[in-house]
């Protein structure tokens, strides 16, 4: 039989193993775990514990540590100094905790309710019974801070500023914040700058309320196209010269009720101006500005249109005028011919005739360059006479001028270029001379005279006049281009004294001799015209035309002539002679110089001055 150490050793033991054992006498076998089942295990603790036993059951003792407050010294458990520091701290506390406090009678437990009764809320706060802290305010009338006031109590103001604080609740808690923090301060000069513009893009509307929803751009533009079929241009009604401007004409119809000069200045207008022009009147419309006709003359003829626009190339602005087609059966003018100048120093004058066939000319414009350049300006339109002085000129300087015609069907061809040296300084005029009265009448003298045979070239005339006797000159007529002159307004069997001076850039020459002429008596004036026979179709100067008219009273006396102007009267009278009863007739002279004309019926003494609306013309 093998003894113990003959035996192998084993790598591990465990409770299942087992041992020999002797029971009763008799050899039996047990395992580890119920041989020491019994058996107290060494306990090994370190010093300064106690032992004892926490789990729950039958067993062994278990070490017990010592709490704050106790100590172990020589099998002596004794309390030690109280450390708060010790203590476990708390991550909050609740109504239901308590502290401990040292009292008269010495230390106890203190509940957070206890505490919190101690401190008792001053004015404008208010504790809760859960312990929140808050600021009361007083009403708005009340003068106390009993309770909270109603917002819709509080005094409303009509605007905030950025520093205006409102109230707000974060997470559960009432703060107070201002305006411009609440907005971030982002006014919409300091918002992030935007893309192009695409149909996806947003913007705030309010629909049916003032709840704010958002819009597209793509829905906002069809919005834009279904209202624009209903859409009309305002019309405005012009009657008198006018300035356009983008404030009041851009995008109009403007419907010219009468004769105007319609002035087009670029800075006004701006580039992409555009307006309607539609000529009502039955004269013309003038376009005064460097404008690019599309028929090659400036105007707008009875029942023409023109489309206006303001355009930028290349940093110039241009002005276009598109013109629509003219009165069917009207013929284009013919060349102007026959140009001749007297230059001045800062102006140059300029006569010319009438271009023969083609049409009648309804005026002319002038256009003027100095020698060299290449781009005609526009110096005038004139829509009577044969006469224009170009002024603001250089002096010494040669000009080119031309000048062209135009009608109801447009322009003519322009003129063979004239040259013309404007002279090396102003002289004045020389004295007007060989003054004389013509058509007399109650209240109205008409003064001819003729030009200075000396000095510089005249631009314009002053005519003065004041009753016989007087010491000073009463009345003035001034910026006279023409060499006649009516004088109205005058009394009646009175002596009036008359006297001219021409007028250049270098100043005024001296004044004429004056003359004397006495207005007539005033006859029986007349309350009414009625036109019985007029002129009307085409005339070729030379002979008469034969015209007559019902006139009210009967028996006062009437006379007639001829004008180029709707707006100036003649500038002679034929005096009419009684036909029958009420009508009164005359022959007048047809006028010698080719165009249009109208007829003017008047009173002797100037009442009542009726002009047949239709023109008739003179070939």
């Amino acid at each position: 039989m093998p003894t113990i150490p003959q035996l192998p050793r084993s790598a591990s033991v465990t409770a299942a193993d087992t041992i020999p054992i002797s029971q009763n006498g008799e050899a039996r076998s047990t395992t580890l775990g119920t041989l020491l089942g019994n058996v107290q295990p060494t306990i090994l603790i370190p010093s300064k514990n106690l032992l004892g036993r926490s789990s729950i059951g039958v067993g062994g003792p278990e070490p017990v540590a010592l709490g704050n407050g106790l100590a172990l010294e020589n099998n002596t458990l004794t309390v030690t100094p109280f450390d708060p520091m010790q203590l476990p701290s708390l991550s909050q506390l609740s109504s239901s905790d308590s502290l401990v406090g040292i009292g008269a009678s010495g230390m106890a437990q203190v509940s957070l309710n206890a505490i919190r009764s101690l401190f008792q809320p001053g004015a404008h706060i208010a504790i809760d019974a859960s312990g929140t802290i808050s600021a009361e305010w007083p009403g708005p009338n009340s003068g106390q801070a009993d309770t909270l006031s109603s917002i819709a109590q509080l005094p409303t103001i009509a605007s905030g500023t950025a520093q205006a604080i409102l109230p707000i609740n974060q997470q559960g808690t009432t703060y107070g914040i201002t305006v411009e923090h609440l907005l971030n301060g982002l006014t919409i000069d300091q918002a992030s700058a935007a893309a192009a513009a695409s149909d996806a893009d947003t913007l705030w509307v309010a629909q049916s309320g003032n709840t704010m929803v958002r819009q597209n751009f793509s829905a906002l533009w069809q919005w834009v196209i279904n209202k624009m079929p209903a859409y009309k241009p305002p019309v405005i009604e012009v009657s008198q010269d006018l300035t356009l401007d983008v404030t009041n004409h851009n995008g109009r119809v403007l419907l010219c009720k009468a004769p105007i000069r319609l002035t087009a200045i670029p800075a006004n207008m701006g580039s992409g101006f555009h307006c309607e022009v539609i000529n009502l009147s039955t004269g013309m419309v003038l376009l005064e500005g460097a404008f690019i006709a599309s028929l090659d003359f400036p105007a707008l003829a009875p029942r023409q249109t023109a489309q206006i626009r303001c355009l930028s190339s290349e940093g110039t602005p241009l002005l276009y005028a598109q013109q629509s087609a003219m009165a069917p059966g009207s013929a284009r003018l013919n060349i102007v011919a026959d140009i001749t100048y007297i230059p001045g120093a800062s102006a140059i004058s300029f006569d010319w005739n009438a271009p023969v066939g083609g049409g009648n000319a309804l005026g002319y414009t002038i256009n003027h360059r100095a020698l060299g350049a290449t781009t005609w300006l526009a110096a005038g339109i004139i829509t009577s006479g044969t006469t224009f002085t170009i002024t603001g000129l250089l002096p010494s300087t040669v000009y080119e001028v031309r000048i062209t015609a135009f009608n109801e069907a447009g322009g003519g061809e322009p003129s063979t270029i004239s040259v013309s040296t404007t002279a090396l300084q102003d002289s004045v005029p020389g004295q007007a001379t060989n003054l004389t009265a013509a058509d007399i009448g109650p209240t109205y003298v008409t003064i001819n005279w003729q030009s200075p045979s000396s000095g510089g070239v005249v631009s314009s005339y002053s005519l003065l006049y004041r009753p016989s006797g007087s010491l000073t000159w009463s009345g003035q007529i001034n910026s006279i281009v023409t060499t006649s002159q009516t004088v109205s307004g005058l009394t009646a069997s009175t002596l009036y004294e008359f006297k001219v001076t021409a007028f250049n850039a270098g100043g005024g020459g001296p004044p004429s001799e004056p003359i004397a002429a006495s207005t007539t008596s005033t006859p029986g004036a007349v309350s009414n015209i009625v036109w019985n026979v007029a002129p009307y179709g085409q005339y070729s100067s030379g002979g008469a035309i034969g015209v007559n008219a019902h006139v009210t009273p009967a028996s006062a006396p009437i006379r007639f002539g001829f004008s180029t102007e709707l707006s100036s009267p003649p500038s002679a009278w034929t005096d009419a002679v009684p036909v029958n009863t009420d009508l009164w007739g005359a022959y007048v002279a047809t006028p010698g110089t080719p165009g249009t004309w109208y007829a003017w019926a008047q009173g002797t003494d100037g009442s009542c001055s009726t002009i047949y609306a239709s023109p008739f013309t003179v070939a």
